[in-house]
């Protein structure tokens, strides 16, 4: 499989191959966690840039993430020593260029960890990377198997857990000053209902009537900045 099983975001497949070896291959990958996706020849060959493929093909981050039980001790030991730490998490992002954008806005608010899914949501591709200028040096960043556990053990942890949703309570009314896990979600479809239920609370942001919806890295960055300002 791959010494750095953390950097495959997913494994594509050539459907139909009729070989073992891809078979055996897609298996060690499930054991390990890594979504598989089975794609036809011609689009499997695009993806691979016309390089030889061999009929797979791993789509890697740019780095390895922070395994979510070294993530949750840390986060923990903030709160120890008295601090609120500032949790993101980007839910079912697809847009590279907005996830990196979130990535740049966390840094400069503050955030303590990025936090995303293992499914359903673009990975640390080298265009999140660019777009984040650099951000991402500075925050760890970690995508647990199960999401939605993870939320609710953040809740428990006494952390409260936020989530970005038009139809929420106006963010300004809030008292924002103590660990807070900021859940943003994807470009389309807001959060996933699996990750909106252990959300405590849903949240909005003032918007002129004339507009649906900020854009994801937007609402983020301007969420972000609330929080920031209320602790003053």
């Amino acid at each position: 499989m791959s010494t750095q099983p953390q950097r495959i975001q997913r494994l594509l497949l050539e459907r139909g191959a009729g070989e073992p070896r891809l078979y055996t291959l897609q298996k060690m990958a499930e054991a390990a966690g890594i979504p598989c996706q089975q794609l036809m020849a011609r689009e499997l060959g695009v993806r691979a840039g016309g390089r030889r493929h061999q009929g797979v093909v791993a789509v890697c981050n740019v780095r390895e993430f922070v395994e979510w039980e070294q993530l949750r001790e840390s986060l923990l030991v903030k709160i120890r020593d008295g601090e609120k730490p500032i949790v993101m998490v980007g839910a079912a992002i697809e847009d590279p260029r907005n996830l990196g954008a979130i990535a740049r806005s966390a840094v400069g608010m503050g955030v303590s960890a990025l936090i995303l899914p293992r499914k359903g949501g673009c990975g640390l591709t080298p265009i999140v990377e660019e777009t984040s200028a650099g951000a991402l040096a500075h925050l760890p960043v970690s995508r647990p198997g199960d999401l939605e556990a993870v939320l609710q053990e953040l809740g428990e942890c006494g952390f409260t857990v936020l989530g970005l949703d038009a139809r929420g309570e106006d963010i300004r009314t809030l008292d924002l000053s103590g660990p807070i896990v900021l859940v943003a979600g994807g470009e389309d479809r807001g959060i996933p209902p699996h990750l909106r239920r252990p959300c405590q609370r849903l949240i909005r942001l003032p918007m002129d009537s004339r507009l649906q919806s900020y854009n994801a890295s937007v609402a983020a960055a301007l969420a972000l900045y609330e929080i920031s300002r209320n602790r003053q």
